[in-house]
């Protein structure tokens, strides 16, 4: 999924860099809106309780830009980053230290109307490029739903999907990705979930489950 994520940055770029460019994952939340087989993050208590503010995530970017000078591409993570309803605001802080700086998201796309209406904020903070965004699918309806542990999740990202899929059409610098965990549940619907992606004009990425001691 790495590579798929590094070569939809450099698309970003347009083009791979002349000199070795780092990728960062930045976690703007713990909060998560998905109940999922494959991750416990949402058990935890208070998650939201301390994130950084928004002026503390502009001070950190502000006072390191000289450290971050390297970094191309920025993954703004968390559990569900669209929890943060000042999303669009940490991408134009984050953009104001770091210019050259380009973004990626991975989303459950849970919420279908406030992830378009802060893509089109940062896409227009953007200028309309340098923005992707992964739509998280794991497998066709009821597969999904059960990877989830939401019921209507499937209906809810493939609305999501199609938004974003339209929105592209108005900016095609826009990159857009469906992401898919394999898991011995739902391997079975991998050429389901590609050819759901193609029809709507995404690349597509997986990756197996991978089982860790930590969260990150």
């Amino acid at each position: 999924m790495m590579k798929a994520i590094t070569s939809a940055v450099q698309n970003l770029m347009g083009g791979a860099p002349s000199r070795p460019r780092m990728i960062a994952n930045f976690a703007v939340t713990y909060r998560c809106n998905s109940r999922c087989r494959t991750c416990n993050i949402w058990q935890t208590p208070d998650a939201g309780r301390d994130e950084l503010s928004l002026e503390e995530i502009r001070a950190l970017f502000e006072s390191n830009r000289g450290f971050l000078r390297d970094v191309a591409s920025i993954q703004l993570t968390g559990s569900e980053p669209f929890m943060r309803p000042d999303l669009p605001e940490i991408v134009a802080a984050i953009h104001e230290s770091l210019p050259r700086c380009t973004f990626w998201i991975p989303t459950n796309g849970m919420t279908p109307q406030t992830i378009e209406r802060a893509m089109r904020e940062m896409l227009a903070t953007l200028g309309g490029r340098g923005l992707g965004i992964s739509v998280s699918i794991d497998g066709i309806e009821k597969t999904h739903d059960a990877m989830r542990g939401v019921d209507g999740s499937y209906a809810r990202a493939v609305d999501t999907l199609e938004r974003l899929a339209a929105l592209k059409g108005e900016h095609p610098g826009l990159g857009l990705t469906v992401g898919m965990t394999l898991t011995p549940h739902n391997y079975g619907e991998f050429r389901e979930v590609y050819a759901l992606a193609r029809s709507h004009g995404a690349d597509f990425s997986f990756r197996p489950v991978n089982f860790s001691d930590i969260y990150y």
